[in-house]
């Protein structure tokens, strides 16, 4: 799962930046599946109360830095590619 995560950030640094998009948003997932399967795993007892809380505290906020630097990164190359005047329907 954090492979998943990882591989996807290297395909979006592999990408010129009008090709990023799709990959970004593809590490976006990932991140979303990473916390989804996270609380998943404490609501079916996979974790104990410690082990979660470890995680969700310790972590938590690497994580939230990761994905607000993703976010931001979204949102540039959104700008990207609006100002290139490429159809919606393409990117």
């Amino acid at each position: 799962m954090a492979l998943d995560f990882q591989e996807a950030l290297f395909e979006v640094n592999a990408r010129r930046s009008e090709q990023r998009l799709p990959y970004l948003h593809n590490a976006d997932a990932n991140l979303n599946k990473r916390w989804l399967y996270l609380r998943l795993s404490y609501q079916w007892n996979w974790l104990n109360a410690g082990q979660y809380q470890h995680v969700t505290t310790s972590r938590s906020k690497m994580i939230e830095e990761i994905g607000r630097l993703l976010g931001g990164w979204l949102k540039l190359n959104s700008k990207d590619l609006s100002t290139l005047n490429v159809p919606p329907h393409l990117t």
